[in-house]
Order: C-alpha cells, then sequence, then structure tokens
C-alpha cells in the first residue's frame, strides 16, 4: 500500500513538474498565461468527450461555455497576480472579448480594468 502511495505521488510530481515547465518555456506574457490555462480546457474536453453519448447539444454547449468564463477568470486572475506591476501593461488578444464573455458583473474583469487604469496613471 504505501508502495502504491509513493506511486501516485511521484506521478503527481511529474506531471506538476512537466505543467510547471510547459508554462514557463515561452517568454511571452500572453502565451504564458494560456498555457497556465490549458488544465481548465483539457479537462472540459475530457468531460465533453465523456458526456457525448448522453448529453443534449444544449449540455455539450453549456459545457464549452463554462470552459470559456472559467478558463478566461483563470487568465484574468493568473495576468493580475504575476503581470499586475509590469511596464507597459499585459494586453493580450482575448482582452477583447473579455466583457462579452464575462458580462459586466465579473469582479475580477473590474480589477483588472483596475490595474490597468492604475498602470496607465503611473505612466504619465
Amino acid at each position: 500500500m504505501i508502495f502504491i502511495r509513493m506511486l501516485i505521488s511521484a506521478v503527481i510530481v511529474l506531471l506538476l513538474v512537466i505543467y510547471f515547465t510547459y508554462v514557463m518555456l515561452t517568454t511571452d506574457s500572453c502565451e504564458r498565461i494560456s498555457r497556465a490555462t490549458k488544465p481548465i480546457q483539457l479537462t472540459t474536453d475530457f468531460v465533453n468527450v465523456l458526456a457525448k453519448p448522453w448529453a443534449e447539444p444544449e449540455t455539450l454547449q453549456s459545457i464549452d461555455n463554462w470552459s470559456a468564463r472559467t478558463r478566461l477568470r483563470a487568465a484574468i486572475l493568473f495576468r493580475i497576480q504575476f503581470y499586475s506591476e509590469s511596464v507597459p501593461p499585459v494586453v493580450c488578444d482575448w482582452d477583447a472579448y473579455k466583457d462579452r464573455v464575462l458580462g459586466t458583473d465579473s469582479s475580477l474583469s473590474e480589477k483588472d480594468d483596475e490595474v490597468k487604469q492604475k498602470q496607465g496613471l503611473n505612466d504619465e
């Protein structure tokens, strides 16, 4: 039993090392943020594949919508956490869709806008 726990722990540590290496290999900030949110996409793709034989198309579409919103929220969170102090501010392609996907009620979106405004004020 101890051997199985050690084996599972080793596999988890190996997967984490591979994930962090995959995220950090690129120097582009937007690509790094996109790679950091990749587990969310892979998980929802896996759920879609498992649910496809039994689920309605509307359910699969709602899973995809949830995945897009969650990935965008995670991307905003990563950007606030790791790139809030960068000058010039990090602006990615997905910023154009942020308000359309999340709506105006997202506190993360508001926090991200506050950070950008502060950076804009500091630049002047």
